[in-house]
């Protein structure tokens, strides 16, 4: 017999199939699991945001004061930081500073609670649309009254 026999060449060729296709495995599980992390992670990030909802309820200028005392609700399921650096203030537009979020430490306005907001203004601002947006981009907006 010269060369190799065929029970050696049929073991050849199956153990180089073997490792091509635990090589592709290994490469194509590692792709497609960075892949799935990723998508998990977006797809974690929009229901959280889908999930985030706020309503105001008051708007009232204090004319002793100088400063706008709003009430927001948390309607949605789900909750979310409401911390004076989370949330901004617009009068007809403009951004107007916040001075205070009247909820506790750490600031986190769970479903259903509520929070006090008090928003700082030089004039006055009788019957002047308030908007109020979290970081999340989603805002209400409310009729100041006095």
């Amino acid at each position: 017999m010269k060369g190799v026999s065929n029970i050696i060449e049929i073991i050849l060729i199956l153990m180089i199939v073997v490792a091509i296709v635990a090589l592709a495995y290994s490469w194509f599980s590692g792709l497609f699991g960075d892949i799935m992390k990723i998508v998990a992670a977006a797809l974690t990030r929009s229901t959280t945001v889908m999930s985030t909802r706020f309503k105001m309820e008051t708007a009232m200028f204090n004319i002793t004061s100088g400063k706008i005392n709003a009430v927001i609700r948390n309607t949605g399921s789900q909750s979310f930081n409401a911390s004076a650096e989370r949330l901004a203030a617009y009068i007809e537009e403009t951004n107007s500073p916040i001075d205070s979020v009247d909820i506790g430490s750490p600031y986190i306005l769970t479903s259903g609670n509520l929070a006090k907001v008090t928003v700082s203004n030089n004039t006055d601002c009788c019957n002047k649309d308030l908007r109020i947006t979290i970081e999340t981009g989603l805002a209400d907006s409310k009729t100041i009254g006095c």
